[in-house]
């Protein structure tokens, strides 16, 4: 009785880890909880910050400062992570080496450009000139509208980024891999979860927490006419100009 053929042997790299056997940013749930432990550490910074500041702003008014802070920070975390995981396809870095390098230049070289577009807007566009300044309460759709602005200005800046570093891409792989190298070598005898959360933890705590303070400087109203309001949004003494409307506006005060 002729026995059945056996199925083929796997091949060797099916049975190694995704990427090769490197860091990976996606397909374990070790990797999604590192995300979720980096969103709630960067932005406890923020709280901790709003909560210790001098003339502290009230709540409502720090929301809808969060609110633009909030967009940017997950539109371009999402960015760093689709980039990172593209950029593995055509070179030979692992995925968490093309995040470190995304996240470092997004939390330097973008916040700046950033910063560059929001100077440029405000001196040509009457809608950016007044960030940080709401009506009295604060309404959701002009905590709104800023953050759509913000939103904007972060993209444009994220793009110009994401140029840059595709043009330098090959100078940039060298150089990250080179100072990644023993971190690698110790993440593989002894495991990626090592490398992961330095990658995805330790050296983005830092750049956000840098980032989101650098960027609530500007983005926040640079003088504090939020001092005139409760802690709810609503008027803490009697109103300083004659307006009766229900929802009067500061921007005009000197």
């Amino acid at each position: 009785m002729a026995s059945l053929p056996l199925p083929p042997a796997p091949k060797l790299e099916s049975l190694e880890l995704r990427g090769g056997g490197k860091c990976t940013l996606l397909g374990e749930e070790v990797d999604v909880l590192m995300q979720v432990v980096l969103f709630f550490v960067s932005w406890g910074t923020l709280v901790a910050k709003w909560w210790f500041e001098r003339d502290r702003r009230p709540a409502a008014v720090f929301a809808c400062d969060a609110m633009k802070q909030g967009a940017g920070f997950l539109a371009c975390h999402v960015f760093n992570v689709l980039s990172s995981v593209m950029l593995i396809s055509r070179h030979q870095q692992s995925e968490c080496v093309w995040y470190a390098i995304n996240v470092s230049m997004d939390c330097t070289v973008r916040v700046y450009v950033a910063f560059l577009f929001l100077q440029a807007a405000q001196e040509r566009f009457p809608a950016f000139r007044n960030f940080g300044v709401y009506s009295i309460p604060p309404t959701v759709v002009e905590c709104g509208s800023q953050t759509a602005l913000w939103l904007g200005l972060v993209l444009a800046s994220r793009l110009v980024i994401a140029v840059g570093i595709y043009i330098f891409r090959d100078v940039l792989s060298i150089a990250f891999g080179v100072a990644f190298a023993p971190l690698e070598a110790y993440s593989a005898a002894h495991g990626h979860t090592f490398e992961l959360f330095f990658v995805m933890v330790l050296l983005p705590t830092a750049l956000n927490v840098a980032q989101l303070l650098v960027q609530d400087s500007f983005l926040r109203a640079q003088h504090r006419w939020y001092l005139h309001i409760g802690s709810a949004g609503k008027p803490a003494a009697a109103p300083l100009a004659p307006a009766a409307a229900p929802h009067t506006s500061y921007h005009t005060l000197p």
